[in-house]
């Protein structure tokens, strides 16, 4: 599991992409041809580069290749990925190209605005726009399958247990929210609205209360919970009587898989909510 993937909605630490690009001409020589350091040969002539000025979501502004060969990356391969290209590592960035900061969450909320902003820094802007364009095509099959599988009226939830507790999610923090709320445009029970409406981070609900969250379909992840604390949990009487499970429209999904909102990782999730919801259906 990666390191971020602990338990950030406490805010302990921000997350953050550098993006090094290194523009076309830049040659290296054979080992022993030149005195210059790696990292010193990496770094081309920015006479020989066409430039420009990016906006990094802080405001500040960077120079950067207009038309960019290269990338370095520690975070985003799927932003990456989805308007082809492919980063060749990672490394100190600084040290060997321009380098543009983007904090972590900057798009946990939109995966429109998240590629089309990766599209904007690269220079993909028209295969930004065919992803989007694909995905809406998609997602508007997607809402055609499943309308026999969530009929009009019902609700539906996003809930992570962890450990002992129980959280709510809207469709910023991934776990499928934004194919949930955006994609698929189902719609969350009352008090979980007010979770998805305020774009917050997930909201820890105590049991008392766990009625007022419960939807007509509930999608369930786990993460760092021991086997006792999960039969603990499904087990008790107030989770029982939920009628999402009395009409086996609980879906356990899983958490690698669900925890995501890259371009790439929201495609595959439209796939996996929808297989879900056809297969209890079926049942």
């Amino acid at each position: 599991m990666p390191k971020y993937a602990k338990w950030i909605a406490k805010g302990t630490a921000i997350l953050a992409l550098l993006v090094a690009m290194t523009g076309c001409g830049a040659a290296t020589e054979p080992k022993g041809a030149s005195n210059e350091t790696p990292a010193q040969q990496a770094v081309p002539a920015q006479d020989s580069v066409k430039m420009k000025m990016y906006k990094m979501p802080n405001g500040k502004e960077v120079q950067i290749p207009a038309e960019p060969k290269r990338i370095v990356s520690d975070l985003y391969l799927g932003q990456l990925l989805s308007i082809g290209v492919k980063p060749i590592g990672t490394t100190g960035y600084s040290k060997i190209a321009p380098t543009v900061l983007i904090p972590y969450g900057t798009y946990n909320d939109d995966v429109r605005a998240d590629i089309r902003a990766f599209g904007e820094l690269l220079d993909k802007q028209a295969e930004a726009e065919a992803w989007i364009k694909q995905f809406d095509e998609k997602a508007a099959s997607a809402r055609e399958k499943i309308k026999t599988a969530v009929k009009d009226g019902e609700t539906v939830g996003i809930y992570e247990l962890r450990s002992q507790e129980f959280y709510v999610l809207g469709d910023n923090w991934g776990r499928g929210g934004q194919v949930i709320y955006n994609a698929l445009k189902l719609t969350p029970p009352p008090a979980v609205k007010e979770v998805v409406d305020a774009n917050t981070p997930p909201k820890l609900i105590s049991q008392e209360v766990l009625p007022q969250f419960a939807a007509d379909h509930m999608f369930v992840t786990t993460y760092e919970t021991k086997q006792e604390d999960k039969d603990k949990f499904f087990g008790n009487a107030v989770y029982k009587n939920f009628p999402a499970v009395k009409n086996n429209h609980i879906y356990e999904m899983t958490f690698e898989q669900m925890y995501y909102y890259d371009p790439l990782a929201i495609e595959g999730q439209l796939d996996l909510v929808v297989e879900q919801l056809l297969a209890h259906q079926a049942k």
